[in-house]
């Protein structure tokens, strides 16, 4: 069975710096289990040292699957799924303010916003489901 955040308090984590957009994610699923930072916790800004301290240094991490598919791929990480987390990391597109954006630029995001309604209609259904 998964384990939860709380099941893994205990061991050595490998994190991103605090001021990357990922670690503030990793902090708001802390937050959600009112648990604190970890204790254990080497931080790094470099996703290859973090790679690294969990392949070969007995450290766990939380990070995108995109960020390490060629190591799952090759068996040098296992994927776990923690148990009772469900959050949707945010990606955003910014644009110039009072700026026409080029046709290329408008169909790329008309793309996106496609994809990203795809994605919370599937949530929903999902999440319509284990209720």
């Amino acid at each position: 069975m998964a384990p939860t955040l709380r099941e893994l308090r205990d061991v050595t984590w490998a994190m991103p710096d605090a001021q990357t957009a990922l670690s503030r994610h990793i902090e708001a699923l802390f937050a959600a289990e009112d648990m604190a930072w970890p204790v254990n916790c080497v931080v790094t800004n470099s996703m290859t040292a973090i790679r690294s301290l969990v392949m070969r240094g007995g450290c766990v991490s939380i990070t995108s699957r995109m960020l390490v598919a060629l190591q799952l791929r090759a068996g040098f990480l296992a994927d776990i799924r923690l148990r009772g987390q469900d959050f949707a990391r945010e990606i955003s597109l910014r644009t110039r303010r009072n700026s026409k954006a080029t046709p290329l630029v408008e169909r790329f995001a008309g793309h996106l916003r496609g994809v990203a309604a795809e994605i919370t209609a599937g949530h929903r259904r999902k999440t319509a489901r284990r209720r």
